[in-house]
């Protein structure tokens, strides 16, 4: 409830808030595309914003007929919205002053994140598992008749690995799976991490994994192959959103910064080596 901050990281150690937007909803999730960012403000939709000056976000526009926006991915002239109880909005973006909805997919249950792999998304959706839907025709989106079972109790969120046709998913009280989606009729378990608490967020990078276990701490996971993948040294502060910062607009991933929020506020971390991170600073 507290809308949009943001901060320069550009010195770790003293983050700094350097623009706050008041949002009428419950800022939840945010995606850049190019120069425009979309934020997924709860019960009062999407809501638009240009950064080219990234210190002032220009407001472009809205769309607030929603249920309750959740998470929001991109491809090209769609954003494909996670939207609670009303299952998956699709919208033309081409305008953001004037944003529709083109299309809709009613989910089993709450649709609480979303990702995209080529074009299908895959949809968390808590204790209905991950449903994936193909969204090639974006005004026309149809459930992917899945062959075998997620295995899953409690999708709170979840990432893909692109490039290796992996999805990750944090699955609350039951740890990390890792499922290959090379054919998302037929998902496949190729890796489980038990939680320590309840495993809440994770943000991929490279092949790392980077996880948020609000009773485990920040915890790291290295995919090498199906056959190889473990966990590596993490730390114990609690966290429960955990994502990269990106300190060039223009590419991404470029970063050696770990951003994560916790009750306390937001903390960074920076990737000294491959697989060891450090506390840099912290702001409430």
């Amino acid at each position: 409830e507290r809308g949009l901050w943001v901060l320069d990281i550009s010195k770790p150690k003293a983050p700094a808030v350097i623009e706050f937007v008041d949002t009428p909803g419950y800022a939840r999730a945010l995606a850049v595309i190019g120069d425009r960012l979309f934020l997924a403000d709860g019960g009062r939709g999407i809501r638009i914003y240009g950064i080219q000056n990234r210190s002032d976000p220009e407001f472009l526009g809205s769309f607030e007929a929603m249920e309750n926006a959740q998470a929001i991915v991109g491809k090209g002239e769609y954003i494909y919205v996670a939207n609670a109880q009303g299952g998956v909005i699709i919208f033309n973006i081409a305008d953001p002053a004037k944003i529709e909805p083109v299309g809709s997919f009613k989910t089993r249950g709450t649709a609480l994140d979303i990702a995209m792999w080529g074009d299908t998304v895959f949809v968390a959706e808590g204790a209905q598992g991950v449903e994936a839907v193909d969204v090639s025709n974006p005004s026309r989106p149809t459930g992917i008749t899945i062959h075998t079972d997620f295995s899953l109790g409690n999708a709170l969120s979840l990432e893909l690995s692109p490039a290796q046709g992996r999805l990750f998913v944090a699955d609350g009280e039951n740890g990390l799976k890792v499922f290959n989606i090379t054919n998302p009729a037929e998902p496949r378990l190729i890796y489980e991490l038990a939680s320590n608490g309840r495993l809440q967020d994770l943000s991929l990078m490279s092949n790392l994994a980077y996880l948020a276990d609000a009773g485990g701490g920040i915890r790291v996971v290295l995919l090498m192959t199906e056959d190889m993948i473990f966990e590596l040294e993490g730390d114990s502060r609690a966290a429960h959103h955990i994502y990269w910062a990106d300190l060039a607009p223009d590419k991404i991933a470029v970063s050696n910064l770990l951003v994560f929020g916790n009750q306390d506020g937001l903390g960074i971390y920076e990737i000294e080596r491959k697989y060891k991170i450090s506390p840099k600073g912290f702001a409430d």
